[in-house]
């Protein structure tokens, strides 16, 4: 079973949806490690020290969510939630009123105290759509760091790790770079503050292509017309989804 790196808590890749909706429900359990997740409810209970279990809300009870998914996790930051915190060392369960963003805090840096209503209000976390300007900054640095080919360009986009979209949006990519030998692909963490933890800088290393070479192989997996207000296809822009760096740009990097 896979994990989210970044947490305090163990959280499978199961709950991608939660975490991008920042909206747990009835029926949801985490445990403080991994290994409470290789066996049944008697052989978790024996490898956690520590059991979260929401208790409300109800599975399907939902706000208006026909938005993006930035202002949903937004919106839902702040609407109730109500957990089971089981302590194993002593089988005690202690009923707790808190917020969606308080319990996310929670399993994300540890800290008991942010589940208490009285306490300081977490802020939100800064969500790719927060950071789309920081690209134009860190993909010289990506770049640097990247052992590419004298003749290829690097592709750098932001990645969140719990986005369904994002997550589509990698794997198009990576179906169009099989196509083209020497690809590769690489991750690198985030280090601005109160960034969601499960983003990523994700650098797609591309030999013997310019940026025209570039954007032609990368077109069929990103490209999604929308349609101008007279009906005509919008142009085709790799800029939308991440900057391309090329030896030129870098000084011989490359």
């Amino acid at each position: 079973m896979d994990f989210f790196a970044g947490f305090a808590w163990a959280v499978p890749r199961a709950f991608a949806d939660p975490l991008e909706r920042c909206r747990f429900e009835r029926g949801d359990t985490l445990y403080d490690t991994p290994k409470a997740y290789d066996g049944n409810w008697r052989s978790a209970r024996k490898a956690a020290s520590r059991i979260v279990q929401v208790r409300l809300p109800k599975q399907g009870e939902s706000g208006k969510q026909d938005k993006d998914a930035a202002s949903v996790f937004s919106d839902n930051w702040r609407r109730d939630a109500e957990i089971d915190l089981i302590e194993m060392k002593d089988m005690s369960r202690r009923e707790i009123a808190t917020t969606q963003g308080r319990l996310y805090s929670f399993l994300w840096r540890g800290d008991e105290g942010v589940l208490d209503l009285e306490s300081a209000e977490p802020p939100v976390p800064l969500t790719a759509r927060d950071l789309r300007g920081d690209i134009d900054v860190a993909a010289p640095r990506i770049a640097a760091t990247i052992n590419a080919p004298a003749d290829g360009r690097l592709f750098v986009v932001l990645f969140d790790q719990a986005s369904s979209l994002s997550r589509k949006k990698d794997r198009d990519i990576r179906v169009a770079l099989d196509a083209h030998p020497g690809c590769s692909v690489h991750e690198m963490e985030l280090v601005t503050e109160n960034a969601l933890p499960t983003l990523r800088w994700l650098a797609y290393r591309i030999p013997g292509l310019d940026d025209d070479g570039v954007t032609e192989l990368l077109k069929p997996a990103l490209y999604r017309p929308q349609g101008d207000r007279e009906g005509k296809a919008d142009r085709f822009g790799l800029k939308r989804h991440g900057r391309l760096v090329s030896g030129e740009r870098q000084g011989g990097l490359f």
